[in-house]
C-alpha cells in the first residue's frame, strides 16, 4: 500500500495598545549545572550550515546515532513534520549518493515493519510511503521509500546528562528523493517534530517514541519491546547567528532572557504547531490580512524566512518597503507585531525580518484551501524568540522568551568551535579511511596535523578573545579542511595518467581543450601527490631526448576516474568541488558496495 501524506510546510524533506508584549530583562547568569540531570533535560547542539548553492538560506542540523552500528548522520530537526526520513543505501538519487547514506542491512536492530507499526512478513508485501514535501527556501519536491524501526539516539551534551538518550522508532529509509529540494540540503535527513496529526502513525513519531524503554524482545515477549514509561513531554528549539540548541524533556533556562508567554495550540489533531494570529501591525499601521479573524502561523523549524499568504503579499512588500533601511548601519525599519490570541503580541524588528542585504525575508506562499490565512514563522522568529513546545495531551500550547545571545568570543562560542573542527576532522578522517589502506606513517602524520590545528583554534580563541573575527576563522577553517579532505578524494578515486598516455585536450568535457595552454593547468593541483617520470612505452623517459634525465613535463596533468573517463587534473578538482560525479557519465566518485538485506533476528516492533 502506498500512502500519500498532504505536503508538510517543511523541508525535506521547510495591534493593540494593551497587547501583552514581551519585554527583555536582565538574565539571571546561570551556571550549566542549573539545568540538573535529575530533571531529564537533554541538550543537543545544532549547527548553522547554509544550503548548497545558495546566500542566506540557513539550516541548524546536529548528528545522530543511528542502529546497533551508531552510523552517524547529519540530521535538521522539523516542527513541521512527523516522521524521520534517511536516504538508503539503496537509493541511487544524486540527493542520496551525495550525502551519506543509512545502511539498515549492517544494524542488527533494524526491522521492516507496516505503517500500522507491526512486522512484515517475508512473503507478504511491504508498505511503502511517498510524501510530498514542500520548502519555502528550496522548493517542492518528494520522497518514496521503505518502511523500517531501528534506533536512533540524540547526540547529546554529556556535561549535562550522564546517559544518552534513545528512541526505538519508525522511520521512512528513502529509495528515491527527488533533486529539489534535497539536493541542495546542508544534511542526510530530517527528524520530525510535529505532533501525531503529522505522523504515519504513533510508532513514526519521535516525539512519542522518545520517551519509551527500550527492552531487549524475545519471541516470548514481542509486546515488551517498548515499556510503558512516561513520554517526553516538553522540547525547546534555540536557533542563534551561529550555532543552535534542542533541548528535550524540558528547556533551557540559560536561554532565556524573558520570561515565557504561553499560548496554547490551535487545532493540534492536525500535527501542526500553530497559534491563532488576531492581528498584525507594521508600526502602527495596522494590516488587513488578518481582519477576519481567520489567521493562523505555523512554526516552522526548517525555513529560513517568514512566509505570507499570496493575498496578504502585496500590502505585506509595500508596509516593509516603506521603511528606510540603510545598509551598512544596520536594518532601520518599523518593527513588525504579531498578536496572537489571548493578547500575545511578538515582535520582531527589521534587524530579525531583514536579511544581509536589508531586504524583507518574506516569501509568498501558494497553499491549498485549507491553508487559507497561514503564515509560516520560520527562522526570523525562532532566532529573536527562544520558543519551548509543550505537547501534552489536551494541553498543548508554545512557550516564547526573548532569547538570550552568548557572549560574543566567550567560553561557550569557542567550546562549539572546537567541538566543530573536532567533526570536521572526524569526517575528514572517515573520507580518508574509506577504500585505501594508510602506512602507520601517514597515519600519524594525519593525527598529528589534526592535533595541531585543533591547538592551533583552541590558543587564538584563548589569547585572542573578543578581538578575533571569529566569523573569518570559521570560513578559514571550513575552507582548508574542505580543500584537505577534495585532496584526499582525488588521491584515491582518481589515477593519475602517465604522461605518454595523455590524451588530446578536447577530450577534456570539462573545458574541451580550452586550458591548455594555461600554466596554471600545467602545473597541477598543489599539494597533490603526482606519478612523476613515468616511463613511455620505448622505456624513455618523457622528456626532451636530448636530455639523460627527466625533467618536469610541461604538459597538463591527467586524471582517470574508475568509470574510465579522464580530465585535466585542475579541470576535474575544481569540478569535484560543485559536485561528487563523473562528468560524462554521472557515475559517483565514490562507489558503495553493495550488500543484501538480511532479515534481522530481533522480534516485533509492535504500534500501542
Amino acid at each position: 500500500m502506498v500512502f500519500f501524506l498532504p505536503a508538510s510546510i517543511l523541508i525535506l524533506f521547510f495591534t493593540s495598545v494593551a497587547a501583552q508584549d514581551i519585554v527583555a530583562t536582565a538574565p539571571e547568569v546561570l551556571p550549566a549545572s542549573s539545568v540538573k540531570e535529575d530533571a531529564g533535560v537533554q541538550l543537543v547542539r545544532l549547527r548553522r550550515r547554509e544550503a548548497l548553492g545558495t546566500v542566506g538560506k540557513f539550516f541548524y542540523t546536529t548528528r545522530v546515532f543511528v542502529g546497533s552500528e551508531r552510523q552517524a548522520l547529519n540530521v535538521a530537526f522539523d516542527t513541521s513534520s512527523g516522521q524521520i526520513i534517511l536516504p538508503s543505501s539503496t537509493c541511487t538519487s544524486l540527493a542520496c549518493v551525495e550525502h551519506r547514506r543509512y545502511r539498515p542491512a549492517e544494524s542488527s536492530t533494524a526491522v521492516d515493519i507496516n505503517a500500522d507499526g507491526t512486522l512484515t512478513s517475508d512473503e507478504a508485501v511491504r508498505d511503502a510511503v511517498s510524501i510530498g514535501f514542500s520548502s519555502l527556501d528550496l522548493g517542492d519536491g518528494r520522497v518514496t521509500g521503505q518502511l523500517l524501526a531501528d534506533i536512533v539516539c540524540l547526540a547529546a551534551d554529556k556535561s549535562n546528562i550522564s546517559y544518552e538518550v534513545c528512541a526505538m522508532v519508525g522511520l521512512v529509509a528513502a529509495q528515491e528523493l527527488s533533486e529539489t529540494p534535497f539536493r541542495a540540503l546542508p544534511f542526510d535527513g530530517s527528524i520530525g517534530l510535529g505532533m501525531g496529526g503529522l505522523a504515519i502513525g504513533k510508532a513514526f513519531s519521535f516525539l512519542e517514541m522518545l520517551g519509551k524503554k527500550i527492552e531487549p524482545a524475545t519471541p516470548q515477549a514481542e509486546m515488551a519491546l517498548l515499556a510503558p514509561t512516561e513520554p517526553v513531554q516538553q522540547f525547546a528549539l534555540y536557533h542563534g547567528s551561529k550555532f543552535g540548541e534542542a533541548a528535550f524533556g524540558g528547556h533551557n533556562p540559560n536561554r532565556l532572557a524573558s520570561a515565557l508567554v504561553w499560548v496554547p495550540v490551535t487545532n493540534p489533531q492536525e500535527g501542526y504547531w500553530q497559534v491563532s494570529i488576531s492581528r498584525i501591525r507594521v508600526g502602527d499601521r495596522t494590516l488587513n490580512a488578518c481582519s477576519e479573524g481567520t489567521c493562523r502561523g505555523i512554526l516552522d523549524s526548517g525555513t529560513s524566512s517568514l512566509g505570507v499568504p499570496s493575498k496578504a503579499m502585496p500590502e505585506f512588500e509595500v508596509a516593509l518597503a516603506s521603511s528606510p533601511m540603510e545598509i551598512g548601519l544596520g536594518c532601520d525599519g518599523e518593527d513588525l507585531h504579531i498578536e496572537l490570541s489571548g493578547g500575545v503580541q511578538l515582535t520582531l524588528r527589521a534587524e530579525d525580518y531583514a536579511d544581509q542585504d536589508c531586504k524583507p525575508s518574506i516569501s509568498s506562499l501558494e497553499l491549498p484551501e485549507s491553508f487559507a490565512g497561514v503564515f509560516i514563522f520560520g527562522e526570523p522568529l525562532l532566532r529573536r524568540y527562544y520558543t519551548v513546545f509543550d505537547f501534552q495531551p489536551g494541553q498543548e500550547r508554545l512557550g516564547f522568551g526573548l532569547a538570550a545571545a552568548p557572549a560574543a568570543g566567550g567560553h561557550e562560542e569557542t567550546a562549539v568551535l572546537a567541538a566543530e573542527v573536532e567533526e570536521d576532522l572526524q569526517d575528514a578522517a572517515e573520507i580518508a579511511m574509506v577504500g585505501v589502506s594508510m602506512s602507520p606513517f601517514d597515519i600519524f602524520l594525519s593525527m598529528l596535523q589534526a592535533f595541531v590545528i585543533r591547538f592551533f583554534v583552541v590558543i587564538t580563541l584563548v589569547f585572542a578573545g573578543t578581538h578575533l573575527s571569529s566569523g573569518r576563522l570559521f570560513a578559514c577553517i571550513d575552507n582548508m579542511l574542505a580543500q584537505k579532505t577534495l585532496l584526499l578524494e582525488m588521491a584515491q578515486f582518481a589515477s593519475a595518467v602517465p604522461a605518454n598516455e595523455a590524451p588530446d585536450g578536447d577530450e577534456c568535457v570539462i573545458c574541451l581543450g580550452s586550458c591548455e595552454d594555461d600554466p596554471a593547468v600545467a602545473a597541477g593541483v598543489p599539494g597533490l601527490q603526482q606519478n612523476s617520470g613515468v616511463a613511455d612505452e620505448e622505456g624513455q623517459c618523457p622528456c626532451s631526448a636530448s636530455s639523460k634525465t627527466c625533467t618536469k613535463s610541461a604538459a597538463p596533468h591527467w586524471r582517470r576516474l574508475r568509470c574510465g573517463h579522464h580530465f585535466h587534473e585542475v579541470c576535474i578538482f575544481e569540478w569535484f568541488r560543485k559536485s561528487k560525479q563523473c562528468p560524462t557519465c554521472r557515475s559517483p566518485l565514490v562507489e558503495e558496495s553493495s550488500t543484501s538485506r538480511k532479515v534481522p533476528s530481533m522480534a516485533t516492533f509492535l504500534l500501542q
